[in-house]
């Protein structure tokens, strides 16, 4: 017996399924957007092609008189002078390498310690029932939400 299915019509608006589900937009549309996310691209792309530029310019070009995102000359010396001496000479002989190591050790330990204390309180808020539990759930919320930089009045006031 041949195959008596009938195919259904493809779902337009929100809900939309199967191939070609998504929004359509006219071809000026697509051309605008498309332009708007190059010039973002470029925008947030620009400052970090300019500071490798100037990185591998040379020690001489530390304050450039023309506008040049690819170097006449590519000069690492400053890359090979940090590896080979990253700290002044009166603070010690310690490696490049070092300095690396004592930081990945460091983040390390960090990310660690604050998985585990993070697992420890997603356990307890899941599985335990205490008093005041709905509003340390909605401070630690309120916390999360907060922009890292709205912290650091609060953080200075504490140092001094």
């Amino acid at each position: 017996m041949a195959n008596t299915t009938i195919s259904q019509p493809a779902k337009r608006g929100l809900f939309a399924t199967g191939r070609g589900s998504g929004r359509q937009l006219k071809w000026w549309h697509q051309l605008l957007l498309q332009l708007f996310c190059i010039i973002v691209a470029i925008s947030v792309l620009f400052p970090v092609m300019w500071l490798v530029t100037l990185s591998l310019s040379g020690v001489d070009a530390s304050r450039p008189s023309s506008l040049q995102v690819i170097p006449n000359k590519f000069d690492t010396s400053a890359y090979q002078e940090v590896i080979k001496q990253p700290l002044s000479k009166s603070t010690g002989d310690i490696s490049f390498f070092d300095l690396i190591k004592n930081s990945f050790f460091l983040a390390a330990g960090v990310s660690f310690f604050s998985v585990m204390i993070g697992v420890s309180a997603a356990y307890a808020f899941a599985r335990m029932k205490f008093s005041g539990r709905s509003f340390l759930f909605l401070s630690i919320g309120v916390i999360l939400l907060m922009p890292a930089i709205a912290t650091l009045a609060p953080l200075y006031a504490m140092l001094i």
